[in-house]
């Protein structure tokens, strides 16, 4: 302590000051009472970061960017997110009522995946590729019809 000021953890105190202004007749109390508050505060900080570190809620957002297409031979969907390190990723492939059919997480120390999803055995319909951070999600939507067989049509003429 010098001339009465005393610097704890980024803050700097003056003990004569603060002590003519809540009129305490000691600054060595007051300096008591200043490490205990400097104390407690530190101490709920780390609780509340604990709290923080144990909890199954996304608190850091990651950033991605997706890119999906159709392989040529237009049976399989590939796949490809990238993202940032940190925060969690959710990649969903659902159908219009919302049954699950794929669902693959990237975690905070993952960067990228890329994967093909077999389209072939799925029933017509319409169905959802969701990617989520938690905050924002990208969809792409994606109609499978099976093309009606047609007769060929032949056209005969006489030369």
């Amino acid at each position: 302590m010098k001339n009465g000021r005393q610097k704890r953890q980024g803050f700097l105190i003056d003990l004569n000051h603060f002590a003519k202004s809540v009129s305490c007749p000691s600054p060595v109390i007051l300096l008591l009472v200043g490490t205990l508050i400097v104390s407690c505060t530190s101490v709920s900080t780390h609780s509340f970061q604990n709290i923080n570190k144990n909890s199954n809620r996304n608190t850091q957002l990651a950033q991605f960017q997706l890119s999906a297409y159709l392989m040529s031979d237009g049976t399989r969907l590939r796949v490809n997110v990238d993202k940032q390190v940190g925060g969690k990723v959710t990649i969903q492939f659902v159908d219009s009522e919302g049954a699950e059919y794929y669902q693959l997480a990237l975690y905070p120390q993952d960067t990228r995946t890329r994967f093909n999803l077999n389209l072939a055995e799925l029933n017509d319909g319409d169905y959802v590729l969701k990617v989520s951070n938690g905050l924002e999600m990208e969809l792409r939507k994606i109609k499978i019809a099976t093309s009606k067989p047609t007769a060929p049509i032949r056209q005969v003429s006489l030369l």
